[in-house]
């Protein structure tokens, strides 16, 4: 199965679902179209039961994604129609409650949702090059797609803190020392790794991994 639009590839490989980003114009900035293609992802994921992972990635080299796309912001015809849509499409309520592996390839920046994607994954490669941020008080906003709590989880406080409240950038080297990145990697690796992982997860029993992931969930207390 392959689907295909402007700014996002979709395609199963073996049992996993990939989920590419491609918008280089606007560094993978994630605006309402990119958004239902991920919600598409994640449904297919809920429906079909023999997906064992889902992968995050992107085509653009140096940038994963430099996060939601602004220009979106206030783009429905009322408040009224915007939480209404959310509260139909909690897009990052899914995500984090996913019930299989997550797995992103981060080469360059990823700010803002792009971090909170990295950040609700299991394991995250990163390039040496890549830096994460959430950059949303800069904006005069707050991390909307459950960032605020996932840094907690997953940061000691005094970077969670510099990270929300500054704004500031944080290099993948530095997160592998501190445990949010899995492995630094080179970027001519990824293609090669994807199909590995893709490989190995063909042999575990999807049933019984999405049980593990589960499990995991309710001891992380990971509804956002």
């Amino acid at each position: 199965m392959k689907s295909k639009s402007d700014d996002v590839f979709i395609e199963k490989k073996c049992n996993s679902l990939i989920v590419t980003f491609s918008r280089p114009e606007k560094m993978n900035a994630i605006n309402l179209s990119m958004r239902d293609k991920i919600w598409e992802a994640l449904e297919l994921v809920r429906i079909d039961q023999e997906i064992n992972a889902i992968i995050f990635t992107s085509n653009i080299p140096g940038c994963f994604s430099a996060g939601a796309d602004i220009n979106d912001f206030g783009s429905a015809p009322s408040i009224e129609a915007s939480r209404n849509s959310r509260l139909k499409r909690n897009l990052w309520k899914l995500l984090n409650n996913l019930d299989i592996p997550i797995i992103s390839f981060v080469d360059g920046i990823a700010y803002g949702a792009g971090a909170e994607i990295a950040m609700a994954s299991d394991w995250v490669f990163a390039t040496s090059n890549s830096m994460f941020a959430l950059p949303e008080i800069k904006l005069g906003y707050i991390p909307a797609a459950g960032g605020s709590q996932l840094v907690l989880r997953k940061l000691p406080h005094s970077e969670a803190n510099k990270i929300v409240f500054h704004g500031s950038s944080i290099s993948a080297s530095r997160l592998y020392q501190l445990g949010l990145v899995s492995k630094i990697i080179q970027s001519n690796e990824v293609n090669y790794l994807i199909d590995e992982w893709c490989t190995m997860l063909i042999d575990f029993e999807v049933e019984k991994l999405r049980k593990l992931k589960n499990k995991f969930l309710i001891i992380s207390n990971a509804d956002l």
